[in-house]
């Protein structure tokens, strides 16, 4: 999946997903991209074997913000209960069903 796919996907996405959280590691981390994938998410390294599954960036606000480029200002607010959320990464502005999915929005776009 490209970088403009991932965001699309992640605009479209309901809630926390697991998958989208691989994808997002594999943007970002160069290695994991060729690796096979286990069934709880993560990756097997044919010398290192199993490697830990992603992160929860679509779940948590702290991985999201792990997604930062380094010096870019950001902000992330909620609506009620924390359902829908908007945020800013530089320039780069995002909705999302939640706050954390909406910082990844706004990260992967200052990213691409």
């Amino acid at each position: 999946m490209g970088i403009a796919e991932l965001i699309a996907t992640l605009e479209a996405a309901t809630g926390p997903d697991r998958e989208l959280d691989a994808e997002i590691a594999m943007q970002n981390v160069s290695l994991l991209r060729d690796l096979p994938r286990t069934e709880a998410g993560g990756w097997t390294h044919p010398e290192w074997g199993k490697i830990a599954p992603a992160s929860e960036y679509t779940a948590s606000l702290d991985a999201a913000l792990t997604l930062i480029p380094q010096d870019y200002g950001w902000c992330v607010s909620g609506g009620y209960n924390w359902q829908h959320g908007h945020a800013e990464v530089g320039k780069h502005k995002a909705l999302g069903a939640t706050p954390a999915l909406a910082l990844c929005i706004a990260a992967m776009k200052a990213r691409a």
